[in-house]
């Protein structure tokens, strides 16, 4: 490039940064991009797109503030979790996202964003950043319905974790004859065959329109049409991948999906809860260790490491799949895909909970690699840590379980065996610990609940039997209400009593042990340690109070609390850190002060 600039004379460059599907298209765009105004034109496109999307959150208040932070946080959420558009045939309606993107934040290119060059375009993303930010969804467009329900809850595997890439949806092809008799009106007869040929894979539905402009396929209506007629004969599928590890909050955010789902159609509680069998158990080719597998005495420190682990007989059952290889089959991997209802689901994540609280039945233990929403504690997984706020999260499903049923009309229920067997030894399990006199109740309960969790975990790893027992609506009562008092004296024994504030992480030191073979051991006794205060957990409290003055004395007890920055007037995410190890995780560098 040779040019000369006089004095105040400019030059001004565009960069252009995209993907074509080829050379010949792109050389055929070049003219079309470079022509004078066609990027103005396109930045005042995408502009309008934008004003569009926020109109759904139009604020209009005393506060121009409020009313310009409403509009943002909604377009953040669209671009982390994407934008619900609806497909209506007249049998059926599909749900589709688009736009978002792995944390929504361009700038972080360590994210390896994968969004997809094709018209209505899906990102990659994670799952508790997709499904966090989709909660509220519904109350702006209620034709989502149970969608996002059923998506995220069959993404729960059958030992409570979920896999971390949401990767998109694509559909399948399921209805064929009524699609080609509806071609005959949406295209003229002698592109039929190619587009059946053409469908017979996976599609997404920007792919199917790519594929009709470059065969230059002339149709009879408009392309949202046509895609309303196409999925209307198409099953969807959500695709994902394990990613790394598992953190123990994602489950959670499936309780704020329902519960809006029901604040707009409470009517339909019966028909999500216990009618819509259409629920599945995602199936991963990794697994959690045992215990005897991972708790290891390293540089003289016990440690919990390397939790997760690939299975070779889970990753060749899979393999050999010929359609939709991650969801689990009846029959132990052999049968069927199992599907079931939200209620078992819902017990399924109950199970192995339950059999989840740490050595002082107090926190839910991070076994799995991972921590929960507070990624900066990255080392608490090896220091055998654990979180008050997913026991919040905890209580609150048993509380959400007991209202489901108490709107049940019959005596009994079908509950899948394997869980329901699971569940009914730890009720008995919690019933020994609260007639138990001895001081290591909390420690045994532990050890005994893990080991059923292991048991059911080897039990189920290759997939279900399949079988389903009925069971007295009353045993699944006192259940609920057993575990409902476990969970809730753990939650009374973190409780400050004397700052009515709560502590959300510990970790514990292994202060007696045996060993099994070569490192690895076997803990026998343990000393708890608080971490400073987090406000996260303060929120998950409030969130549970019972009536306003219990949630006004916790909301003074944390801006009494060094939670609270008197001068700026603002809240922290934690107080100083100073007195932990740094082996607590990154966020010990940037709050140790």
């Amino acid at each position: 490039m040779d040019f000369k600039l006089g004095a105040k004379e400019e030059k001004v460059f565009y960069s252009v940064i995209g993907n074509m599907r080829d050379l010949k298209t792109l050389n055929n765009t070049i003219p079309k991009i470079t022509a004078s105004g066609y990027l103005a034109r396109k930045k005042e496109e995408n502009r309008n797109i934008i004003r569009e999307l926020q109109s759904d959150i139009d604020t209009h208040s005393s506060r121009k503030e409020f009313d310009l932070y409403a509009k943002q946080t909604y377009l953040d959420n669209i671009i982390r979790g994407g934008y619900p558009i609806t497909f209506k045939s007249n049998t059926s309606s599909t749900v589709f996202y688009l736009y978002s993107r792995k944390h929504g934040d361009l700038e972080r290119d360590y994210n390896k964003f994968q969004l997809q060059p094709v018209y209505l375009s899906q990102g990659n993303g994670n799952y508790r950043d997709m499904n966090q930010n989709q909660r509220s969804d519904i109350w702006f467009n209620p034709d989502i319905a149970d969608e996002s329900i059923i998506n995220f809850l069959s993404l729960i595997q059958t030992d409570g974790f979920n896999p971390l890439v949401i990767k998109g949806a694509n559909f399948t092809l399921t209805d064929e004859g009524q699609f080609r008799k509806s071609l005959k009106n949406i295209a003229e007869e002698k592109y039929t065959e190619k587009i059946m040929d053409y469908l017979k894979k996976p599609f997404t539905p920007g792919e199917i329109i790519f594929f009709i402009e470059e065969n230059k396929i002339r149709l009879k209506v408009s392309y949202d049409e046509f895609l309303n007629i196409l999925l209307g004969s198409s099953l969807k599928h959500q695709e994902a991948e394990h990613g790394e590890g598992f953190w123990t909050d994602h489950w959670t955010y499936n309780l704020d999906l329902l519960e809006n789902f029901l604040g707009i159609y409470p009517e339909k509680l019966k028909e999500i809860a216990f009618e819509k069998r259409v629920f599945t158990f995602y199936d991963n080719t990794e697994i959690v260790k045992p215990r005897k597998e991972k708790y290891i005495l390293k540089d003289e420190l016990i440690k919990q490491l390397h939790s997760i682990a690939p299975d070779g007989s889970k990753r060749e059952l899979i393999r050999k799949r010929s359609s939709q290889p991650h969801l689990v089959r009846t029959q132990y991997g052999l049968g069927e895909i199992y599907q079931t209802t939200l209620f078992n689901k819902l017990l399924c994540l109950l199970a192995n909970k339950l059999a989840s609280l740490d050595p002082f039945g107090i926190g839910i233990e991070m076994e799995a690699n991972k921590p929960n929403w507070f990624d900066a504690l990255n080392g608490l997984p090896a220091l055998f840590g654990s979180s008050l706020c997913e026991t919040f999260e905890l209580k609150r499903l048993i509380l959400s379980l007991r209202y489901i049923l108490d709107n049940y009309e019959q005596d009994k229920i079908k509950v899948t065996e394997e869980i329901y067997k699971f569940l009914n030894n730890l009720n008995n399990l919690i019933k020994d610990c609260r007639n138990a006199s001895s001081g290591d109740r909390d420690y045994k309960y532990w050890n005994d609940s893990y080991a059923l969790k292991e048991d059911y975990r080897l039990k189920t790893k290759l997939g279900l039997s399949g079988n389903e027992l009925e069971v007295e609506v009353s045993d699944l009562s006192a259940i609920f209400e057993n575990a409902l008092e476990k969970v809730s004296s753990g939650i009374a024994k973190a409780l400050d009593k004397e700052k009515n504030i709560f502590p959300s992480y510990f970790f514990y030191k292994v202060t007696e042990h045996q060993v099994i073979k070569d490192n690895f051991i076997r803990p026998i006794k343990f000393k708890q340690v608080k971490l400073p205060l987090f406000l996260e957990g303060q929120m998950h409290a409030l969130r549970l109070s019972e009536n306003i003055q219990e949630a006004a004395l916790l909301h003074k007890a944390t801006r009494k609390s060094a939670l609270f920055d008197k001068e700026l007037k603002m809240y922290k995410v934690t107080a100083p850190l100073k007195s932990m190890p740094e082996e607590i995780g990154r966020c010990r560098v940037f709050a140790g002060v």
